[in-house]
């Protein structure tokens, strides 16, 4: 038999061996969380170093650029630094900005070079008064630059594809702008070279083409001399290693000095239509949009022909009043590889710069409608917008929801009642902001605008009537309407359309009458109406 000594010494032997594995276990346990601690911290090292060394590269870049700009903006100066030259150019005669032609071949693309076409011109100053802006206002061309392939820009400057689109200077030795216009006092035909050029894309999906501003900059004191004047301003782009290069003229519309106390004095309402294709040739469709948003309050309707059957075209020939325009969409490329949706960010951003005078200006497509949910039939738009504060916003976005032709078999044409009437079938979902939005929007504080968003505001700002008191900036703002109130009734084909959880089809859908209440005012236009 163990005497009691014996135990008790097994006893304290068992519990200090018991002791010494608990500590060689919390050791071990140490150890590893000091490796698994360890690895973090090399882990995190390294994306540290990762971060910052990106971040310096960044900056190094980003001051790579701005020297180089620097450096191209000094050659500007001294090439010309400005100098406003006489010259004899035979063949030109001067004309007054009414004499401008009208009509549906004005105006047209123009080739400059490979890489370069260009639409439209637009004298902007807005900005004239803004305080930030000691010098120069531009003079913005809208027209395509074809880009390098992003291979070869990767392989020569990998981070300069992050700032592909910031506006970025133009080699004088490349290309160069000129400005022409009538002296008011002599009649004499002036030249003006050796100004800066600049190109800013606002394209949103790059191809080999891309939707692109070529701002041409001139003098403050230049700027408001053209402002006065009544005759027609051009502006051409020349390829500087070309002599003799032809002029390639585009007429320079003026937008005006910003002033905010003018806002509220105008009720215009426009809309801005991506460009037609196809070939369009659904009357019904077309007459169904005027009528609608004619009795919402739209006085001006702005279309892009890119593909008008002739029976179309015949249609709007007839009804040319000063609400409609037509304007022709001959693009250097028909091609959707090349270019991205047939270059509708340029159309869209011509049509918000030749409505800088409205208002309120909508951006829709033709299968679009800005539908109402309250009020009753006399309830328009219009009405809605100036009874509120919306003016105190600066964009308006409008939240979409699908109206499917699969979910309306009798999506037809009755008598005297258009197809958005026989269909009451709607996808539940009302799609979240941003994202296939269309938008309202006060032209004047706009600087680009992308297919369902502003993209850029207009940065001014501007000295109070009392010069004893500061500057008062503008505050630019998006207000989202709520779906009790305003919805974008789509109406289209739905099968190709998807969500990453499932098709569109198969979403759950709802009956939504709320379009009917108009159906007794949206009638089909006649030919003497707009």
């Amino acid at each position: 038999m163990n005497s009691p000594v014996l135990e008790e010494m097994k006893r304290k032997d068992t519990l200090f061996l018991e002791s010494i594995m608990r500590t060689v276990s919390v050791m071990r346990h140490r150890k590893y969380l000091l490796q698994r601690n360890g690895i973090r911290v090399k882990i995190l090292f390294f994306v540290v170093i990762f971060v910052l060394t990106f971040l310096l590269l960044s900056v190094l870049m980003n001051s790579t650029l701005i020297s180089n700009e620097l450096k191209l903006i000094t050659n500007c100066k001294n090439v010309s630094n400005h100098l406003i030259e006489n010259s004899s150019i035979s063949g030109r005669k001067a004309r007054g900005r009414d004499d401008k032609p009208i009509g549906n071949d004005f105006p047209i693309w123009t080739r400059i070079s490979e890489t370069i076409y260009t639409y439209s011109a637009f004298l902007d100053l807005r900005s004239i008064g803004n305080q930030k802006i000691e010098n120069d206002i531009p003079i913005r061309i809208i027209g395509l630059w074809k880009l390098p392939s992003k291979r070869k820009i990767l392989q020569g400057q990998p981070l300069l594809w992050h700032y592909i689109k910031n506006e970025i200077i133009i080699n004088p030795e490349e290309y160069t702008c000129k400005v022409f216009y009538v002296f008011e006092d002599t009649q004499e035909l002036i030249q003006v070279n050796g100004l800066r050029l600049t190109h800013q894309i606002f394209e949103e999906g790059l191809k080999i083409y891309a939707g692109t501003f070529f701002n041409c900059y001139i003098n403050k004191t230049f700027a408001k001399l053209l402002q006065k004047s009544t005759n027609e301003i051009n502006i051409g782009i020349y390829p500087t290693s070309i002599e003799n290069y032809p002029d390639k003229l585009s007429p320079v519309s003026i937008i005006p000095d910003l002033k905010l106390k003018n806002l509220s004095k105008n009720s215009s309402f426009g809309a801005c239509i991506r460009p037609l294709f196809g070939p369009m040739n659904d009357l019904v469709q077309l007459n169904q949009f005027l009528s609608f948003y004619t009795t919402m309050g739209v006085t001006e309707f702005n279309f892009y022909d890119f593909g008008l059957s002739p029976r179309v075209r015949k249609y709007l020939n007839e009804k040319i009043t000063p609400g409609i325009f037509i304007r022709k969409w001959n693009l250097p490329t028909g091609n959707w590889n090349e270019l991205w949706d047939y270059g509708s960010l340029a159309a869209l951003n011509d049509c918000l710069y030749r409505n800088m005078d409205k208002t309120w200006l909508i951006i829709v497509d033709i299968d679009e409608f800005m539908v109402l949910q309250n009020g009753n039939e006399n309830t328009t738009l219009i009405s809605l917008l100036q009874k509120s504060n919306y003016n105190n916003y600066s964009q308006l976005l409008v939240r979409n929801t699908f109206f499917c032709k699969e979910f309306c078999n009798n999506f037809s044409t009755k008598s005297n009642q258009f197809p958005i009437f026989s269909c009451i079938t709607r996808t539940k979902r009302i799609w979240n902001v941003n994202i296939r939005t269309k938008f309202i929007l006060q032209p004047l504080h706009i600087l680009q605008i992308g297919h369902h968003t502003v993209t850029k505001f207009l940065d001014i700002s501007f000295p109070r009537e009392n010069q004893l008191l500061p500057v008062r900036q503008v505050r630019f703002k998006t207000y989202v309407f709520p779906e009790q109130i305003l919805i974008l009734n789509h109406y289209r084909e739905c099968t190709s359309i998807s969500t990453r959880k499932h098709p569109i089809l198969d979403r759950s859908i709802k009956v939504d009458k709320s379009i009917l209440k108009f159906m007794t005012k949206v009638k089909p236009l006649s030919s003497s109406k707009v």
